[in-house]
């Protein structure tokens, strides 16, 4: 483990996000709170965050028990493509005596719901904004609400009711960089709590040093190096990149591939010249 003193003074900063976003959604679920929107910038730990939450709400493991999470945990990520019958009710055809009719068929939340009505499960969404949130959860969204959790409403295709059970954990993630999405509304937002994710230097720091032959001095260059491009860029550089990290050339490639890409997307044409002219001679330093 990383001996050095952190030393957040050094790269200004004034104070590294005093409550750590895993606990404080921990305490969120414990009050009864059981809608959790987990936002922020790539690699800020979102999706790591949510399955090990949903471990510790289920008290159970994916490794140790996958037939219980196969039952109780479902987990898809959402996109332009999902609608109301992917999730919640759909009408099928099919050949009755030769003539053609339709049934009511339920999407996935729906029979999640109905298969855990009476115990507790999860449902992660990953992206939440990239589907129409209201089109898609249909009377789901008025339902998802804590006060009116256990309220049963008709579904338009027959097939009986929906009902969101009062145990179901419902945590999405949000990527709040991402510009090709539905805005999001007060109204779901309300449905929501919500937690940021926020770009850690500490653990970019510790990732560099833990799990990578860079030395304590080396990888506080770095850190530094990488606030220095989000103040330029605006850009946050999510801690979680640097788990994979080992050396200089990794760092580099990563750079090349990754970063630098972003970077280019991110800004306007008229800023990419940041790109060139700033950060690339910032990054030349750490070439082997």
């Amino acid at each position: 483990m990383a001996q050095m003193q952190f030393n957040a003074q050094l790269l200004g900063i004034s104070q590294e996000h005093a409550t750590d976003p895993i606990e404080l959604t921990r305490r969120i679920i414990q009050k009864g709170q059981l809608n959790v929107l987990l936002t922020g910038a790539p690699r800020t730990g979102k999706s790591y965050s949510a399955v090990h939450i949903a471990e510790d709400y289920l008290q159970a493991t994916e490794a140790a028990d996958p037939a219980l999470w196969a039952e109780r945990v479902l987990h898809v990520q959402f996109h332009q493509e999902w609608r109301y019958g992917d999730f919640i009710q759909r009408l099928t055809p099919k050949l009755t005596q030769g003539a053609l009719d339709f049934a009511a068929e339920p999407g996935l939340f729906l029979r999640h719901c109905q298969r855990n009505a009476d115990r507790p499960s999860v449902v992660i969404i990953e992206e939440l904004n990239r589907a129409n949130v209201a089109a898609v959860f249909g009377e789901g969204f008025h339902l998802i609400e804590m006060g009116y959790r256990g309220t049963s409403l008709p579904l338009p295709h027959g097939g009986g009711n929906i009902v969101i059970p009062k145990q179901l954990l419902l945590i999405a993630t949000m990527n709040t960089l991402d510009r090709l999405t539905y805005p999001l509304d007060y109204a779901l937002l309300s449905r929501f709590r919500t937690v940021d994710f926020a770009v850690s230097y500490k653990q970019m720091f510790d990732f560099l040093v833990d799990h990578s032959t860079f030395t304590e001095d080396d990888a506080m260059e770095i850190v530094a190096v990488m606030r220095q491009i989000t103040e330029l860029t605006k850009y946050p550089i999510g801690h979680a990149h640097f788990v994979d990290i080992k050396d200089k050339p990794d760092l580099m490639d990563w750079y090349m591939t990754v970063l630098r890409p972003s970077l280019q997307l991110f800004l306007t044409q008229r800023q990419e010249s940041v790109v060139t002219d700033q950060v690339d001679p910032l990054m030349a330093t750490f070439r082997s």
